[in-house]
C-alpha cells in the first residue's frame, strides 16, 4: 500500500467515528440540561481520544512492518538477484539452443538442449523458489512446456510430420514467451530494489 492510500485510510478511520460522535453529542445536548451536557462532552472527548490513539497506533504498526519488509528485502536482494540471474541464464540458453537446432531441422539436438533444463529442474526450481513466488510459478510453466516438448520428441514417430513441425513451433514459441515472462519477473525484483533504495 502506498503512502497516499495509507493516509486516506487513516483519515477515514479517524473521520467516521468523530462524525458519529459529534452527531450523537449534538442530539444528546439538545435533550439534556447543563450537568449532563458536561458529562457528555467529557465522554465524547474520551471517545475521540481513544479513536485517535488507536489510529496513531495502527499507523505506527504499519510503518514498522513496512520498514521491516524493506530491510529484509534489501538484505536478501543480492542472493535473490544472483539466483534469479542463474535461472534466467539457463532458461534463456535452453531457448537459444532449441531455437538454433529447430531452425536447422535438427530435432535430436533440440531434445538434447531441453534435456539440460529437465536434468537440472530440481535445482532450478529450488533457486526460483528463493527468488519470488512469481519467478517460481513461471519456472513451473517452463517445466510444463519443456516436459510436453520432451514427450513429443520421444513419441515423434507416431505423429504426422506437418503436425510434428507445428507442435515443435508451438513449444518453441511457448518457451520463448515464458522466458520473456521470467525476465520480466526478475526485472520487477530490480525495480523494487531501486524503489526502496531511492526511498520511495
Amino acid at each position: 500500500m502506498d503512502k497516499a492510500k495509507g493516509g486516506k485510510l487513516i483519515g477515514i478511520v479517524l473521520l467516521i467515528p468523530v462524525l458519529i460522535g459529534i452527531t450523537w453529542l449534538l442530539i444528546k445536548m439538545m435533550m439534556v440540561s447543563g450537568a449532563e451536557a458536561k458529562d457528555l462532552v467529557v465522554a465524547f472527548v474520551g471517545f475521540s481520544g481513544s479513536i485517535i490513539g488507536g489510529a496513531i497506533t495502527l499507523l505506527g504498526v504499519k510503518i514498522t512492518l513496512n520498514n521491516q519488509h524493506k530491510q529484509e528485502f534489501m538484505k536478501s536482494y543480492p542472493k535473490k538477484k544472483k539466483l534469479g540471474d542463474d535461472v534466467l541464464d539457463i532458461s534463456l540458453q535452453t531457448w537459444r539452443s532449441a531455437n538454433k537446432f529447430y531452425a536447422d531441422g535438427n530435432f535430436y539436438d533440440v531434445g538434447r538442449a531441453i534435456s539440460i533444463w529437465l536434468n537440472n529442474k530440481d535445482e532450478i526450481l529450488e533457486k526460483g523458489s528463493q527468488v519470488s513466488d512469481e519467478v517460481y510459478a513461471t519456472l513451473r510453466d517452463i517445466l510444463v512446456t519443456i516436459s510436453e516438448w520432451d514427450h513429443l520428441l520421444l513419441h515423434a514417430d507416431n505423429i504426422d510430420e506437418d503436425e510434428r513441425k507445428e507442435r515443435h513451433k508451438y513449444y518453441l514459441n511457448s518457451l520463448y514467451e515464458r522466458v520473456i515472462k521470467l525476465s520480466s519477473d526478475i526485472d520487477q525484483l530490480e525495480k523494487e530494489y531501486s524503489k526502496i533504495k531511492r526511498g520511495s
